[in-house]
């Protein structure tokens, strides 16, 4: 029972003492946990609603993606908190990173259309037209984390928390509503499927 007191005396110290730091390090750990439980329930929803073989090509989709925003990014996040914390100017630290990873996300994601096109996962028609949506939002999202690196740089986590879960919620309810649409009626499946994206 001490041992709790300490550590609530302690935390409350810690706390007025590192209000800011303290405030940023909570937002983002319930940032993390947040959008890991908001994960879970739309991989429940999906694997319930989505066929096996519509569920692997989605996956397949999304996780090939995934790599083109890795290299589409190449370390600029980081780059940029450290830029903007050695208080140079975050205006223009902003627009050349988002000038540097617009050019470098049409480069990959060129190459990467281009590859979808021999790669034997995506042989599929449907596939590719997924691919061509998916490419936009990893362009909205490499935007939307330079943004992010401003506001970690400024130690202003509280708005990114905010945005970020009510973006997930949007997502994980839009989703919701169009597999729920797209797999329970009579329209032709391609269709459907493209509609999730």
């Amino acid at each position: 029972m001490i041992t709790i007191y300490v550590i609530f005396w302690l935390a409350i110290i810690f706390f007025s003492m590192y209000k800011k730091l303290a405030s940023n390090t909570l937002a983002q750990i319930f940032s993390k946990v947040a959008t890991a439980f908001i994960a879970l329930f739309l991989i429940a929803l999906l694997t319930r609603t989505l066929p096996v073989e519509y569920f692997w090509a989605y996956n397949k989709i999304y996780n090939y993606f995934a790599i083109i925003a890795f290299l589409a990014d190449l370390g600029l996040y980081t780059l940029m908190i450290r830029e903007i914390s050695q208080w140079k100017s975050a205006e223009k630290v902003l627009w050349n990173s988002l000038s540097l990873r617009v050019f470098l996300w049409l480069i990959v994601t060129i190459i990467a259309l281009l590859l979808t096109l021999v790669l034997p996962w995506f042989w599929w028609g449907v596939s590719f037209i997924a691919c061509i949506f998916i490419a936009f939002f990893t362009l909205v999202s490499l935007v939307n984390s330079s943004f992010l690196a401003v506001m970690q740089a400024h130690m202003k986590m509280e708005y990114h928390f905010v945005s970020f879960v009510w973006w997930k919620l949007l997502h994980l309810f839009l989703i919701a509503l169009f597999s729920l649409w797209a797999f329970s009626g009579d329209l032709v499946v391609d269709i459907r499927f493209i509609s999730l994206f």
